[in-house]
């Protein structure tokens, strides 16, 4: 708003500069139309003033009332550490995405990590990977 208004001033400042390089007279109907004239400016800085602001408040933050909707969104629930070689892994379990999310079959391949915990094999999914593939957790 700062710069419309800088703007009108330094327009109305070359306006006025002109009138007062010539000496005054005033035939019919020239200060009218020069009155005019700058109402006219004033409005169209006041129009365009206001749609910046109108684009501006016009975002409302959906609001996900403790779920997410977005169907790349993975539930944090199943962001677990696990023993892998003898140090923790942080992955996220196939078996609770089964559970609790739909899409498991649209997960990347590229992103799964096997390995084997208490004599099974097991799927979990790597966290960056996945994240670099357009998916969140949360």
């Amino acid at each position: 708003m700062q710069r419309h208004l800088i703007a009108a001033a330094l327009g109305l400042a070359l306006a006025l500069s002109s009138f007062a390089a010539q000496p005054v007279r005033a035939e019919d109907g020239q200060i009218t139309r020069a009155v005019a004239g700058l109402a006219a400016i004033a409005l169209i800085g006041a129009a365009v003033s206001q749609a910046g602001k109108d684009k501006h408040d016009a975002y409302v933050k959906p609001e996900h009332h403790g779920r997410k909707t977005d169907e790349n969104t993975l539930p944090i629930a199943c962001l677990k550490d696990y023993p892998v070689a003898g140090a923790d892994k942080r992955l996220v379990g196939r078996g609770c995405l089964i559970k609790h999310y739909r899409n498991v079959a649209g997960l990347p391949g590229s992103c799964e990590f096997r390995f084997r915990m208490k004599g099974h094999d097991h799927i979990g999914y790597d966290p960056g990977c996945l994240r670099n593939h357009g998916f969140a957790i949360g």
